[in-house]
């Protein structure tokens, strides 16, 4: 980001302002809050251990109440008859009214019975099985834990002392002491800040004097980390949370109950004049620091505008602007400032005078130096005799220049005559190529019909080669079954033959049977007619058999013929397909490479025209450079050059 003067100035010193007067402010803070605090922690101690000595005061005249009790008369003699209890009752009823801070007054006999009180109805009452009554009888004065009391609802304690008569233990006094009275006299009326108090609390941690009375015996410290430290600890000093705000505590133990006496107070309450003296200070350290940016700026300003008049003047030298001038009365660091910036603008202007005049065609002008660092000065002086020897050559190039221009172009007009008439050629040949590849084409495709139907005839071949394979073996199985159908015949002349023989033994048996055989001759003479008959049957069919086996082995062996040329067909057939394929596939190739050349006599023929037309527009390019270059040298005309300057070779570029 960038910073303006004022900034510069301002920023800085503001910055340290600020940081001095900000440690200040901040050491003089920690310096009141660290004192402070010593302060008020001294106070805490102080506060917690004179309340803790009040309380142990407190307790020890109770104790002594006690015992001085135990030590009257009218309490000895209670233990003796009942008349003198009912004294003793009017005795402790009068104390009670005495003394402050005792809720009742109790004589309690050996075996814990309450005999005399201060309050007739805890007569009779039993407080045998209470351990500081207990402690009293065994000759000891006792001290009970706090408890709520039932009449009151406000925390109390007991203390129990012996009443001896002659050396013996007869019974007991037991006073109720009564936790608020102490609580509204010492606890409540300590004030730590504005929002500090202290609160009392027993041995378990349970609130005895808090100023939130709901709190009272029904709620403690044990329960919070603080609280457990307390009670571990006894005496000491912490910090801690307590319902979200930080606090500091003192606590003291009192001697003889176990009890433990806090004092606390908020932080934000305590530090609260060092909060407000830490915002005055702060409010002051920002008006001066504000009072310290008024002056630098008053001071920065005058030089901040001055400064701006001098962009403002460089901004509209930059611009181009050289006609404008300060002219600022001051005797200053500035004012030499700004007078060299008057003096750096009349030389601005008088190279823009030399620039216009060069810019006008007067090149004879003359550059004068201001100093020998004038860079400027030195360039136009440069400048213009670059420009003179350069238009000169200029002139010379022209004319050049239009002699080859008018050269290229009757070059540029034979070239494109040229190649206009190789377009043509190139067209006729692309057009029979275009007719070749098209016959070649055509007979490609031929040649794959030819191959196809080739194919198939092998197939077919095939097929009727596997049929007359077929058809072999089933003569074959013809032939086999005619020769066992042979043998069946035979088989049946055989039986033909032993028929007849055994039909003749059948009648030469019947013939010497005589009368009794005639029927069994004639049965015989049958069967020997019938044999007959069957043998000349079997004759005829294996004759007819014997002539199909015959005629199948002739089908058999023609078949095999016929199956083997059929073999010869296919395998001629597969070489007339091979070479039908072959034929196609180099008609497909020659076909491919007719296209190539096609392509290529395309692409010749789009080079050619491109040639043809980058001939025709070289020849127009060339009768535009031809005028060009006559214009260029009217326009180098313009410039009106010094004649003594030396001619120089035509530049490359």
């Amino acid at each position: 980001m960038r910073l303006g003067l004022k900034a510069k100035f301002l920023v800085p010193v503001l910055l340290v302002a600020i940081t001095g007067l900000a440690l200040v402010t901040l050491l003089g803070y920690r310096s009141s809050k660290d004192a402070l605090q010593a302060v008020i922690r001294a106070q805490m101690q102080q506060a917690s251990e004179q309340l803790a000595g009040q309380i142990d005061d407190w307790v020890a005249d109770h104790r002594k109440d006690i015992q001085t009790f135990t030590s009257q008369a009218a309490i000895l003699d209670a233990f003796s008859s009942n008349q003198a209890a009912g004294q003793a009752n009017r005795f402790l009823t009068e104390l009670g009214r005495r003394y402050a801070g005792y809720e009742f007054l109790a004589l309690v006999n050996s075996e814990g019975q309450v005999i005399s009180a201060s309050q007739s109805q805890l007569i009779g009452m039993e407080l045998g099985h209470r351990s500081y009554v207990q402690q009293a009888l065994a000759g000891q004065e006792a001290l009970s834990e706090a408890l709520l009391s039932q009449a009151t609802q406000k925390p109390v304690f007991s203390i129990a002392g012996p009443v001896v008569v002659g050396n013996r233990v007869v019974g007991a006094l037991v006073g109720v002491v009564s936790l608020a009275d102490f609580d509204t006299s010492f606890i409540r009326p300590v004030r730590l800040g504005n929002r500090g108090y202290a609160y009392l609390v027993d041995a378990e941690g349970h609130f005895l004097a808090h100023p939130d009375q709901k709190l009272v015996l029904n709620k403690g410290i044990a329960e919070y980390d603080w609280g457990q430290q307390i009670l571990r600890e006894k005496n000491g000093f912490q910090e801690y949370l307590w319902q979200g705000a930080p606090k500091i505590v003192s606590y003291r133990a009192i001697a003889g109950t176990g009890w433990i006496i806090a004092a606390g107070a908020e932080l934000e309450d305590i530090f609260a004049p060092v909060v407000a003296i830490r915002n005055t200070s702060s409010l002051l350290a920002l008006l001066a620091c504000g009072l310290i940016a008024l002056v630098i700026y008053l001071a920065v300003n005058a030089i901040v505008r001055a400064i701006r008049q001098g962009v403002a003047f460089a901004e509209q030298i930059r611009a181009g602007d050289v006609s404008t001038r300060l002219r600022l009365a001051r005797t200053d660091e500035l004012g030499v400032l700004t007078a060299a910036l008057d003096a750096m603008a009349d030389s601005l202007e008088e190279k823009a005078v030399l620039a216009e005049q060069v810019a006008a065609g007067d090149l004879k002008v003359e550059v004068k130096l201001a100093s020998e660092r004038d860079r400027l000065g030195l360039a136009l002086r440069k400048m213009t005799d670059d420009l003179n020897s350069i238009l000169q050559q200029i002139r010379a190039a022209c004319d050049q220049i239009a002699a080859g221009a008018s050269e290229v172009s009757d070059s540029s007009q034979a070239l494109s005559q040229g190649a206009t008439e190789s377009a043509s050629s190139l067209e006729q040949i692309a057009a029979s190529m275009n007719e070749l590849a098209s016959q070649t084409q055509f007979n490609a495709e031929n040649a794959a019909q030819a191959n196809r139907l080739a194919e198939q005839s092998r197939v077919a071949a095939g097929r009727g080669n596997e049929q007359m394979q077929q058809m072999v073996a089933a003569m074959g199985e013809i032939n086999s079954a005619s020769q066992s159908i042979s043998k069946i015949i035979k088989v049946i002349d055989e039986i033909a033959f032993q028929t007849n023989l055994l039909a003749l033994n059948a009648a030469v048996e019947a013939a010497r049977a005589g009368q009794h055989g005639k029927g069994f001759a004639v049965v015989a003479e049958e069967v020997r007619n019938l044999a007959a008959r069957s043998a000349k049957a079997a004759q005829e069919t294996a004759a007819l058999i014997e002539g199909s086996v015959c005629k199948a082995e002739n089908g058999a062996r023609m078949a095999d013929a016929t199956a083997h040329q059929l073999h010869e067909i296919v395998e001629e057939i597969s070489k007339v397909t091979s070479l039908v394929a072959e034929i196609a596939s180099a008609s497909n190739e020659q076909a491919q490479g007719i296209g190539q050349v096609n392509i290529g006599l395309s692409q010749i023929d789009q080079v050619t025209q491109q040639n043809t037309a980058s001939a025709e527009e070289g020849a127009a390019a060339s009768e535009e450079l031809n005028s060009q270059a006559v214009q260029l040298r009217d326009l180098v005309g313009h410039f009106d050059l010094k004649h003594n300057t030396a001619s120089r070779p035509v530049l490359p570029y």
